[in-house]
């Protein structure tokens, strides 16, 4: 009769995210399941004398990170692209540098292939020209195949034969929740926001292959497992992405635990598809399960397109593109809510809150049901009065700290500064007072990479990587930011039995970090703290244990 092999883990700084035990030096794993948590001789003990013995050499151990806001799949095949992005490469810094490396590529291509290249969110603010490629700057660099650059998910800018293929001219009309910029003469400039980008875009699967879709896939979940991430909840809006999801987990090559929120209203999964199927939360195990579903209801800060009422001097902070009108919004929420499926509601502007608020007051939803969220609320303009409608309707803010650290000016330019809506954005603080469960949402890895550590860091000093710093007194401790990345994210995806903390009982997911105490760390540093290892189910899936 076969045994489970055991393995014990001592001489740690074990940080466990566990209020019944918050620290401990050692702990026992077999078949991926924490079986002791405590001091070295009280877990050998538990454990006997023939287990694995692994020292950690003073090293601290934190619980595996889980970045709550994803779309890592959708964007796994953009490392095929041109990369154009200054978050990931500086060199980046000017529309003259991107249109050598569109025109670089497209000399590689046959003609009539596409050229597509990856930009970042807000580029526009730190190209040396300050503004956007323009259709004929695209033109000239990419005469012969239609190209375009996709900075962020709002934003497109497309050469001639790109709109072409599209069937955008002079005389196309906008789509609904979309925008076709145009120059003087009525011809459209290149520049596409929000739908208007749909008919151009092209789906990476086709043009790569599924085969490429997995393997970049599990390419891009160990680069996240390398900054201490053990789960995600990602955004899925095309079968082939959940398709390429399973079998990774068929495979056993499944790195990350993986909650899956599906896209729905303009996506490839209808409506009623997901009620249909009678899922409800949490179908699957806890590698790989049903989270919940997605909707938008505005575009993006980015693009300029999120739907605020809040203006300044009479001016609005964006032009607003609704994506879901509220009659669609009201309805849909209170479809999934009978069915028993979270609904993750995107709005960026105050005015898209309101209308999600607006929604789930209709659809009636409690505290302590499904726990419905509201994506990117918790980033400003967070009045006291939207905190009680949400803490009433049992909804929880996700916030980015990756808006902060990367776009931090940006925001405050936006919001007015300190004399207008800056001086309260990003309040985390605020609403770990309120008693929401914070957590982090990337949005990532599109524009940066995932990243759970820089996340944490964001966090405590509220400071953006150029400088940009807000009110201090909204910073969390470092305690509490890592309670936001473990177990209240863990409760956020249904997962706070079994996921979270390093509690005995729970999965072994934990991180091994390159310093012997988080809580000792300069704040500041957290961003740059080496990982020595990531560790999900019991299994070393990034760097060694050695």
């Amino acid at each position: 009769m076969s045994t489970v092999p055991v393995s014990v883990y001592v001489n740690g700084n074990l940080i466990t995210s566990d209020p019944d035990q918050p620290a401990a030096a050692a702990m026992a794993v077999a078949g991926g399941q924490l079986l002791a948590v405590g001091g070295d001789q009280e877990v050998r003990a538990a454990v006997g004398p023939a287990a694995e013995v692994i020292d950690l050499g003073g090293r601290c151990v934190i619980p595996g990170l889980t970045d709550t806001h994803t779309h890592l799949a959708r964007h796994a095949l953009e490392v095929r692209t041109v990369e154009c992005r200054d978050f990931v490469d500086p060199a980046n810094d000017s529309v003259a540098e991107l249109m050598r490396r569109m025109q670089a590529a497209a000399n590689d291509k046959r003609p009539g292939e596409w050229v597509i290249g990856t930009g970042a969110m807000r580029q526009v603010t730190r190209l040396a020209e300050r503004c956007w490629p323009t259709r004929a700057e695209m033109d000239a660099a990419v005469p012969r195949h239609p190209a375009y650059i996709a900075f962020g998910s709002h934003v497109i800018v497309a050469n001639s034969l790109a709109l072409a293929a599209g069937g955008i001219d002079r005389d196309t009309p906008d789509p609904r929740g979309g925008h076709i910029d145009r120059l003087p003469d009525g011809e459209p400039s290149g520049l596409l926001l929000e739908h208007a980008q749909q008919t151009v875009e092209r789906d990476l699967t086709q043009i790569y292959g599924f085969d490429d879709l997995v393997e970049s896939l599990r390419a891009s979940l160990l680069q996240a497992a390398a900054r201490g991430v053990t789960c995600i909840h990602d955004m899925v809006q095309h079968p082939d992405l959940v398709r390429a999801y399973q079998v990774l987990y068929r495979q056993g090559q499944l790195p990350l635990r993986v909650g899956l929120l599906f896209r729905v209203v303009n996506a490839d999964f209808s409506r009623d598809a997901l009620p249909g199927l009678a899922f409800e939360n949490g179908f699957g195990d806890d590698m790989l399960w049903f989270n919940g579903a997605k909707l938008s209801i505005d575009g993006g800060f980015t693009g300029r397109s999120a739907a605020f009422k809040a203006s300044i001097d009479g001016h609005p902070l964006c032009e607003p593109i609704i994506r879901v009108d509220e009659q669609t919004l009201a309805e849909t929420v209170d479809i999934y809510n009978q069915a028993n499926i979270r609904m993750c509601v995107h709005a960026i502007g105050d005015l898209a809150v309101d209308q999600a608020l607006d929604a789930f007051e209709k659809a009636d939803t409690k505290p302590g049901g499904l726990r419905h969220r509201i994506e990117h609320f918790g980033n400003w303009l967070m009045t006291e009065e939207r905190m009680a409608r949400a803490k009433a309707l049992g909804l929880t803010p996700v916030p980015n700290p990756p808006f902060l650290y990367y776009l931090g000016e940006d925001a405050y330019d936006l919001l007015g500064g300190d004399e207008h809506y800056a001086r309260d954005a990003f309040p985390f603080r605020t609403m770990v007072d309120y008693g929401f469960k914070v957590t982090a949402g990337s949005d990532g890895p599109g524009y940066y990479v995932i990243d759970g550590l820089r996340d944490m860091a964001t966090l405590v000093t509220r400071t953006s990587f150029d400088g940009r710093s807000f009110d201090p007194a909204e910073n969390l401790t470092v305690e509490q930011a890592l309670t936001a990345q473990t177990i209240d994210s863990a409760w956020l995806g249904g997962k706070e039995n079994s996921l979270g903390s390093l509690t005995a009982g729970k999965r072994a997911d934990f991180v091994v970090l390159d310093c012997p105490d988080l809580y000792a760390c300069d704040p500041a540093a957290l961003a740059e703290l080496g990982v020595a290892a990531t560790v999900v189910d019991g299994r070393v899936v990034h760097g060694s244990l050695d």
